[in-house]
């Protein structure tokens, strides 16, 4: 069944805590409307954990002065092997109970998507939560403003992949799964969440999330 639609009631502070890990590079032009999002979550038990490989723009002009008035966001700015080292380096400094990957220049789809998840109780359990997101722009596996792509059984998954900008992984797969193998340059999102399907229940939200 669809999410009950609630109104932007800011969850309890004994609400479990999100991580939102973020991988940067040269992100100058791009990484403000990341960082005004995840700002705006009517949700507040959030850190928003920035991943750099050393930025030569603009990049961590822009975290910094987030940082000022935001002690939710914690920075780290140093050589990487690439994006999957990135957010394997996310995953050992964040101390959420729900670990999110959000790209530089991604969105939440609304303010409120982290507090409806919350009150429809997708956080209650040990288990993987995905949604839907939009595309922007054209890519080579779905057009510009699709919605991308409802509900995945194991033969679709083997197929195709979830958006990583639409999972919710609970802290436990750092210890069951471990991390993603940066030697898949681009596909180590899938392969993680390949391994994590032999072991965790996969739930469904029909929302937009990203």
């Amino acid at each position: 069944p669809a999410m009950r639609r609630s109104t932007a009631i800011m969850a309890r502070d004994t609400s479990p805590k999100i991580s939102v890990i973020t991988p940067t590079c040269r992100a100058g032009d791009f990484i403000e409307t990341t960082l005004a999002s995840v700002a705006a979550q009517t949700y507040r038990n959030i850190e928003h954990i920035l991943i750099d490989c050393v930025s030569d723009d603009d990049t961590l002009t822009v975290i910094r002065r987030y940082m000022e008035t935001d002690p939710r966001i914690r920075l780290w700015s140093e050589p990487d092997e690439g994006i999957y080292d990135a957010m394997n380096k996310g995953m050992d400094r964040c101390t959420g109970d729900w670990i999110y990957f959000m790209g530089a220049g991604d969105t939440f789809f609304d303010d409120r998507v982290l507090n409806d998840l919350f009150l429809n109780g997708y956080f209650g359990k040990e288990q993987i939560v995905y949604g839907n997101v939009i595309i922007r722009g054209e890519t080579p596996w779905a057009k510009d403003q699709t919605v991308y792509d409802g509900p995945f059984t194991l033969e679709k998954l083997f197929r195709q992949n979830i958006c990583h900008q639409g999972v919710f992984y609970p802290r436990s797969v750092i210890r069951q799964i471990g991390y993603y193998n940066p030697t898949y340059r681009v596909t180590s999102d899938w392969d993680y969440n390949l391994r994590c399907r032999a072991r965790y229940r996969f739930v469904y939200a029909d929302r937009i999330i990203a």
